[in-house]
């Protein structure tokens, strides 16, 4: 589009409501794609960037408003990926440094989380959900849900649900409302991503110190050795496999695989196959871990 582009000044909320209603009208396309899929046509799934051409074209119309809001949700976005979880995860998405899975899969745990609010309310109101828990019982529920997150990061929680909600109860349903900005989920959702930068930080720590160390590594490469490029080197499938196995216990031997074939970028790895650490953690980044 050649001409001038308003500049809206989005504000963070206008743009989240219309992120998530971005997000909706996705999911609805690619589940009426994945239905024709299933009756012989092939599915390939459209980009971010794609899909938000063809839905401002189909709200607006006209090149000149679709260009004008096209730009405006970018700058936007990328104004505001540092106050925001949600715009982070959109901007990288449509620029192409994260995978749409992230998303999803960060749309799943709080859906699981919902969930575990309504067992909640099941099990205390005989089997019949009223949409309202006692917010000290929703805490230890969260706790049992998280296990592994600290004493700051659950006060962090509960003094975001009394942001939201002052008192003693919590009608948990407003939570998980399109149309609000809830504290609580902010925190979540940046709590999910601190795990994420954790997890990431790890292997490159692994991959990048410990293993250049390894006597056996290290004469398999001898860029390995130089002190200030230690990502250069390259790896096999096998020490991939050992590392993400010694590093991470939980996962089973088949989500490690996964994630090692992420790491090389295809979906099958040869045994004796071998890549660069920095180009192996680059394709770990931009997925789901």
């Amino acid at each position: 589009y050649k001409g001038k582009i308003r500049n809206r000044y989005l504000s963070r909320k206008n743009l989240t409501l219309l992120l998530r209603d971005i997000w909706t009208a996705k999911a609805l396309h690619d589940a009426a794609e994945t239905a024709k899929s299933k009756r012989g046509a092939a599915f390939v799934r459209s980009t971010l960037a794609d899909f938000l051409y063809a839905y401002l074209k189909k709200r607006f119309g006209t090149q000149e408003v679709v260009a004008e809001f096209g730009y405006n949700i970018h700058e936007a976005s990328k104004k505001y990926q540092f106050q925001s979880v949600e715009c982070l995860l959109f901007y990288q998405i449509l620029t192409d440094s994260l995978d749409e899975a992230v998303y999803h899969h960060q749309s799943q745990r709080l859906e699981r989380l919902k969930d575990v609010f309504y067992r909640l309310d099941v099990g205390l109101h005989e089997g019949k959900g009223r949409g309202i828990v006692p917010k000290e019982d929703a805490m230890q529920a969260l706790r049992t849900h998280w296990p592994g997150k600290s004493d700051t990061q659950m006060m962090q929680l509960s003094h975001a649900l009394d942001a939201d909600q002052p008192g003693k109860s919590l009608t948990y349903r407003w939570l998980f409302q399109s149309d609000v900005e809830c504290m609580f989920l902010d925190i979540v959702r940046e709590q999910e991503m601190e795990l994420r930068e954790k997890y990431l930080t790890g292997l490159t720590d692994l991959f990048c110190s410990s293993l250049r160390h390894d006597p056996t590594t290290a004469a398999k490469s001898k860029s390995a050795l130089h002190p200030t490029a230690p990502a250069t080197f390259r790896l096999m499938t096998l020490d991939y496999t050992r590392g993400i196995t010694r590093f991470d216990a939980t996962k089973s031997k088949a989500e490690v695989e996964a994630l090692v074939a992420k790491g090389f970028g295809t979906t099958v790895v040869k045994p004796r196959a071998a890549v660069e650490v920095a180009v192996f953690l680059k394709n770990i980044a931009k997925g789901v871990i």
